[in-house]
């Protein structure tokens, strides 16, 4: 076990990527990770005034959060524009300076990255009601994903959501209680044997291991799948099942609703941007799944008069805009999204409403 650890440490890229994770990553509630849960709302939060180095899939960055818990200097004090998203925001798997928060500010843009690993439309409306007032910003950019339906899916309570039953996050939370939550901190008490099991990476090794030969066995045999076909990824499928995806409709019309109404109260600009994800080889299934998405985006935003934009012409193909393997932003992609983010949402002016202008 010594040998092993001492190994892990001096040589932390021997691993293949999916034993990497499991030995080096730091995103979760176990000790050493850099996540806590708000017991009010019960959405994930990052810790605080927390500094770490991270890992996944092969890929290591400084990760360092401020006093609310979210990816910025410790001296960004402006939050005039409030970027709300998830991974693909937060800047997974690049550094602090290439992540598009910070190119914006460099673009004069006071942008403040609120975004998360994992963080669907639920956690950033929470956290959208939380610190709307306190941070009293003039522009709120939402930034969706494909998988943020899946990530709803997740929560036992949306299964059910009619279209007249708004979601309890909307009337139901107590976000002053939820505030207190986020600054009373991780309170969680680790026992002494999990916190030796997780912080030990000889036991994280072997844990890593059995995950590997359980993969393994679990693949299916060449040749097995005589199609041809690439299906879906899982976190597409919620967007190819009818029930599912009427589920998010409703969801998504009645928290966008809500957003665009307080902030049109304030005076504060609301837009959404849809993400879009490079792969290499999609399915037809994929495709037609990722065109359901942004469908569903532009259907509800559409009759609330939210302006909307959509990056997938902007990233289609370019496969030098995304981490090999992983398929996050690179630090091209962030510069890419950066500029355009200044040129068509930032600007004032949407592209839609540039082409309605140049055919008058």
């Amino acid at each position: 076990m010594g040998a092993i650890e001492i190994g892990l440490r001096l040589f932390p890229n021997t691993l293949n990527p999916r034993m990497g994770n499991v030995v080096y990553s730091r995103y979760g509630e176990f000790p050493g990770g850099i996540y806590y849960r708000e017991p009010h709302s019960g959405i994930r939060l990052m810790k605080r005034d927390h500094r770490d180095t991270l890992y996944f899939n092969g890929y290591r960055w400084e990760h360092q959060t401020d006093s609310f818990g979210f990816r910025n200097p410790v001296d960004v004090k402006s939050k005039d524009v409030l970027l709300l998203g998830g991974s693909l925001v937060y800047g997974h798997g690049v550094s602090a300076q290439d992540v598009v928060s910070e190119r914006l500010r460099v673009m004069g843009v006071d942008a403040y990255n609120m975004a998360r690993q994992g963080d669907g439309l639920h956690s950033s409306y929470v956290l959208f009601r939380t610190f709307l007032e306190e941070f009293a910003p003039k522009r709120v950019v939402l930034f969706a994903f494909n998988n943020d339906l899946a990530d709803l899916m997740e929560h036992p309570a949306y299964a059910a959501l009619g279209a007249d039953n708004p979601p309890p996050e909307l009337l139901e939370y107590d976000y002053r209680k939820v505030r207190q939550g986020i600054f009373s901190g991780d309170t969680t008490q680790h026992s002494f044997g999990r916190r030796i099991r997780y912080h030990t990476l000889a036991f994280r090794f072997w844990r890593a291991m059995g995950k590997e030969i359980e993969a393994r066995l679990a693949a299916p045999a060449p040749g097995a799948n005589d199609t041809g076909a690439i299906p879906a990824p899982p976190y597409l499928q919620p967007l190819l099942d009818p029930r599912a995806l009427e589920t998010g409709r409703n969801y998504y019309r009645h928290v966008l609703a809500d957003m665009a109404t307080r902030c049109a109260q304030r005076n504060i600009e609301f837009s959404i941007v849809h993400l879009h994800a490079y792969q290499p080889a999609r399915s037809r299934a994929h495709m037609d799944a990722a065109a359901e998405f942004v469908q569903l985006l532009q259907a509800t935003c559409e009759p609330l008069d939210i302006p909307f934009h959509d990056t997938t012409t902007l990233f289609e193909g370019r496969s030098d805009c995304f981490l090999k393997v992983d398929g996050h932003f690179n630090a091209e992609g962030h510069r890419v999204l950066a500029e355009y983010l200044k040129r068509e949402v930032f600007a004032g002016v949407t592209s839609k409403q540039r082409e309605n202008e140049s055919s008058r």
